[in-house]
């Protein structure tokens, strides 16, 4: 197997297919999606497969676009599912993997920062919220890294479908935190994504209330200011926010820069 190139690097190219097709491979004991292609007026589509830098043998599928190649059991049409059963069956988990529309946060995507570095010493942003509605059912909400958009999705009460549903787009802003009153009104803060250029500056903070079917009820701007929450700038540590209904009140922790104190550091 050819590896080593001198000039440029090297794409598979496959045959002109009839209609869009999925290329796959199978590694790591699960199946992995490569590339999309769809026909042109071209006989051979290149490829975003790079046979350049190989280090192994590597099998290539390819197959309907339609087609979702899974080494799990499948529940229903966008569901997926398996049970982990432990020694002498003392405990088990249980795992469900739902398909929705839009594309939620991946570490190997959007965060590829492992630990012992410095971006993994610190974290990031919480991706995921749970939230409950009103008749029970359990959701998430996320957002979608493909058009900034904060989204809920609830799962039906047997875990075979779900309902999404779009909440707020992001405008330069960071999704910092969301929660929920376990009866279906939700609530979402969002931060500037922004730095001030002065460093005696703030940035803008504004939280946000939904109904359970994305409706915006309610939105409030924070008190960034020095003299009050003293927000520079969100840190990437994240934020956690608890919903007290019958107090009628939300505790909120946040990570954030102050602004520039009697040393001229932020």
């Amino acid at each position: 197997l050819a590896t080593d190139f001198v000039a440029s690097r090297s794409h598979l190219y496959i045959r002109k297919p009839t209609a869009d097709v999925k290329l796959w491979t199978f590694r790591a004991e699960q199946f992995e999606l490569l590339d999309t292609v769809q026909p042109s007026a071209s006989t051979f589509e290149k490829t975003a497969v790079r046979l350049d830098n190989l280090q192994e043998k590597l099998l290539v599928l390819i197959r309907p676009a339609g087609e979702h190649l899974t080494v799990w059991p499948r529940l229903a049409p966008t569901v997926e599912a398996a049970v982990l059963e432990g020694v002498s069956q003392q405990w088990s988990l249980s795992c469900y993997r739902f398909q929705v529309d839009g594309q939620p946060f991946v570490p190997e995507l959007h965060w590829n920062s492992g630990p012992g570095s410095h971006a993994g010493n610190y974290g990031t942003y919480k991706r995921f919220f749970p939230v409950m509605h009103s008749d029970g059912r359990e959701g998430v909400i996320w957002q979608d890294f493909s058009n900034e958009l904060v989204k809920v999705t609830w799962l039906s009460s047997d875990l075979l479908s779900t309902e999404t549903t779009q909440l707020v787009a992001l405008n330069s802003q960071l999704l910092v935190g969301a929660v929920g009153d376990d009866h279906g009104e939700l609530l979402v803060l969002l931060g500037s994504s922004e730095t001030p250029s002065s460093k005696s500056g703030t940035v803008e903070a504004v939280v946000m209330k939904f109904s359970s079917t994305g409706t915006e009820l309610h939105r409030k701007s924070l008190p960034t200011d020095k003299a009050n929450m003293n927000v520079y700038s969100f840190f990437k540590s994240g934020a956690t926010l608890a919903w007290d209904r019958g107090a009628g009140t939300i505790a909120m922790a946040i990570a954030r820069t102050m602004t520039t104190a009697s040393d001229g550091l932020n």
